[in-house]
């Protein structure tokens, strides 16, 4: 419900308030949270990044580094599209820059990437997409290779999507979700702590929590970077087509010391 301000004549009498303008300061307070949750997740820091991918505009080469063998640029409003033809020598890649966010488990805060995508080619193997936090030392596999990761890939179904985490090889995953040939709304809130029972990754599907992953040794401890990409595939000679709207890679509470 939208804000009314309560006069202040009816916050001023010597008596205890009446229930109506009681109500009205509490709906206002609901009115607030909601405007700050749609506005993001009410931390901004100098590492964040916040891409609209609008058109008329080139990649941003502050939020982005770009690892491109095949096609990859914003071909209209809100629309950034990653494609990769049928060979595994294909990529089409983007990388938060070195400037942007870098994340550990063993910090603490909460990370957060929020990303509105769509799949767009037939793509049908787990190394086709990737788009979350892989591990910051990879180049042109950080789509193929999901052994250090935070992310969502393709489903079992090839029109589904698969949460994961993996620390070395060793992973843990949400099951399929979603119809990845629609528009959703995919966001995953990374929990890093000093201590390893509190960490855990939570998916998110159009707003609902869809699975919670906390096998700790199963998530990465390498250092961690976002990204976004598709892959080719020879066998099948598969590609892989992506469509972004937006992306948003933050932090959820304010990053403290251990």
């Amino acid at each position: 419900m939208p804000y009314i301000r309560v006069p202040d004549p009816l916050l001023d009498v010597k008596k205890p308030g009446r229930s109506a303008d009681w109500k009205q300061i509490r709906d206002n307070q609901d009115y607030f949270d909601a405007q700050i949750t749609a506005a993001g997740l009410g931390i901004r820091t100098d590492q964040d990044i916040r891409d609209h991918f609008m058109s008329g505009t080139t990649i941003s080469t502050v939020n982005w580094t770009q690892v491109l063998n095949a096609s990859l640029g914003i071909v209209s409003q809100h629309k950034l599209h990653f494609e990769a033809g049928g060979a595994s020598t294909e990529y089409a890649i983007v990388h938060g820059t070195s400037s942007r966010l870098r994340i550990i488990k063993t910090a603490e805060y909460v990370a957060f990437c929020k990303l509105r995508v769509q799949r767009r080619s037939p793509g049908s193997y787990a190394g086709s997409y990737f788009f979350g936090w892989q591990d910051d030392a990879l180049t042109t596999t950080l789509v193929t290779d999901v052994s250090d990761c935070v992310g969502v890939t393709i489903g079992s179904s090839a029109t589904a999507w698969l949460g994961r985490t993996s620390n070395g090889g060793s992973a843990s995953t949400t099951g399929d979700f979603a119809t990845n040939t629609d528009w959703n709304i995919i966001q995953i809130n990374l929990t890093c702590s000093a201590t390893a029972g509190l960490r855990q990754a939570e998916f998110f599907l159009n707003g609902v929590s869809v699975s919670t992953l906390s096998t700790d040794a199963n998530i990465p401890a390498a250092t961690l970077k976002p990204t976004i990409g598709v892959n080719g595939l020879t066998a099948g000679a598969q590609s892989g087509g992506l469509f972004v709207d937006y992306a948003e890679f933050g932090f959820a509470t304010i990053p403290t010391a251990a």
